[in-house]
């Protein structure tokens, strides 16, 4: 009998060695990885006609940053993005329930929206798995790019996982959201987070009392669904989005903090059902509200910088200079768009830019052989004749050329290899050392448990797990082979 027990036990063992594992890998379905959300996003959108999505630049590591629209293109603007730290991923789950809903769920004041709505997303507007853009060339942690903007933007430790960066807009996320604001000029913008939460937020440098609309309509929609609203305040900016998307014209900006810091970084089944049934109906109710409240736009055509290569001001002789912009056409469609600069103040030939994505275009300066000043602008041509500079909307960039004919190439641009797209799930992370985005004081946290705390001891485990595994099931081979070989003394 004891044999018998003593087997039972090994059993027993060594199936929870194999699902200790699955429990503790800190990803349940259906939360999930960064890859899996870009293909959820894709799919979603294939399967629905009147929709696109194109790449709007590109993040640090190279790779392509895609925005996703639908709706009317002459409705009233509005945009969401999610993901600006790379690991607050409660936020992005919420936009994809929210996209969902839109497209898919047949619901009366949804198909309003994509009939009177020019709705934009960018799911991910940090591609990495750490909070920040894990640049460690540079940093511990990378740049935080909620830190990064220009509006407000403080000089900070490299030490710190809230590093702001070597200057404002160093990095080229920032610079692609500031070309999203100024060439597409939504209405409103919200940017979504978690972790210093549940509360939302809007920018006090912005226009205050359609926002204030916005809060009013909110809690209205909230009280007839029987919805608990955000607190909602406001707030100014220390370098984040929501303070540059004003500054470039977008009216209403927000910052939501979805959930608390008890419950940012964990990924449990009834967190994903707090997601759910509690914090997405909350975005939900905004959303709604400000699509109700957005002004439809002329389209009129527009014209935003995103970067030059080589990024330096200071360029050497005998190089071109490779300028992209995005193009937001009118009604009427695009029929040119030329690149022209002037060097000491002389007008040059033109330069015809060529279409590389969705509403990107690219065009090169030819190289000079003496040092001089240079500036450029885009000329834009529709089908309907009307012409648009974008000297009319941002001052001329400009840059200076070095004479060194010792030096026929650029010095080189710091460039970092994109970091490999894990094939298993990650391993729970820890919440940030620091609050993650309340640029103030934290508000009141969600009276729940603490977070999960990541410790040495219990990574070790989940690496000997496998060990724990092989050594049980011999066990048990050991122990079954004992008992067979009792029973046959006995008989």
């Amino acid at each position: 009998m004891r044999l018998k027990v003593l087997v039972a036990f090994f059993l027993v063992f060594a199936l929870l060695s194999v699902m200790i594992p699955r429990v503790q890998s800190g990803v349940f379905d259906p939360f999930h990885t960064k890859d899996e959300k870009t293909a959820m996003w894709k799919e979603l959108w294939s399967s629905h006609p009147g929709t696109e999505y194109f790449s709007v630049g590109k993040y640090y590591d190279g790779s392509e940053m895609l925005m996703f629209v639908a709706g009317n293109r002459t409705g009233g603007r509005v945009l969401w993005d999610a993901e600006m730290h790379g690991n607050e991923d409660k936020g992005g789950e919420i936009l994809f329930l929210l996209a969902q809903w839109l497209l898919e769920s047949n619901d009366s004041v949804a198909r309003s929206i994509l009939e009177q709505n020019y709705v934009m997303f960018l799911p991910m507007v940090n591609n990495q798995a750490v909070r920040g853009n894990n640049d460690t060339s540079i940093s511990s942690f990378g740049v935080d790019l909620n830190r990064n903007f220009e509006v407000g933007w403080q000089k900070s430790n490299p030490a710190d996982d809230t590093y702001s960066g070597q200057n404002p807009l160093s990095e080229p996320e920032t610079r692609v959201m500031r070309s999203i604001f100024a060439a597409y000029q939504p209405t409103f913008y919200v940017n979504l987070h978690c972790g210093a939460g549940p509360y939302a937020a809007f920018y006090k440098g912005g226009d205050v009392a359609l926002s204030e609309s916005v809060k009013n309509r909110t809690s209205q929609i909230c009280e007839e669904s029987g919805i608990v609203p955000y607190r909602t305040s406001s707030f100014g900016s220390n370098g984040y989005s929501i303070g540059d998307a004003a500054q470039l014209g977008v009216q209403s900006t927000w910052l939501i903090e979805t959930v608390g810091e008890a419950t940012a970084w964990r990924h449990l089944p009834e967190n994903y059902d707090a997601l759910v049934n509690t914090y997405y109906p909350k975005c939900r109710a905004i959303f709604v509200a400000m699509c109700e409240l957005a002004s439809p736009t002329d389209q009129a055509a527009k014209v935003v910088f995103i970067n030059q290569n080589p990024a330096s001001n200071l360029v050497r002789s005998q190089n071109n200079v490779a300028v992209q912009a995005t193009v937001t056409p009118s009604a009427t469609g695009i029929k040119s768009v030329t690149l022209h600069y002037a060097s000491n103040g002389v007008d040059q030939a033109e330069v015809g830019m060529m279409k590389i994505g969705e509403n990107v275009w690219e065009g090169s300066i030819p190289a000079f052989s003496q040092s001089t000043s240079v500036k450029y602008s885009i000329i834009v041509e529709d089908n309907g004749g009307n012409i648009v500079s974008s000297e009319a909307t941002i001052e001329s960039p400009s840059y200076t050329v070095l004479f060194d004919p010792q030096t026929p190439t650029p010095s080189p641009v710091r460039t970092v290899e994109p970091s490999p797209i894990p094939t298993l799930r990650p391993v729970q992370t820890a919440p940030p050392s620091s609050p993650t985005n309340d640029p103030t004081s934290p508000p009141k946290q969600e009276p729940t448990s603490a977070p999960l705390e990541k410790t040495d001891s219990s990574y070790s485990l989940q690496q000997i797990y496998p060990v724990i595994a092989v050594i049980s099931v011999a066990l048990v081979a050991l122990s079954s082979f004992l008992f067979i070989r009792k029973q046959k003394r006995k008989a």
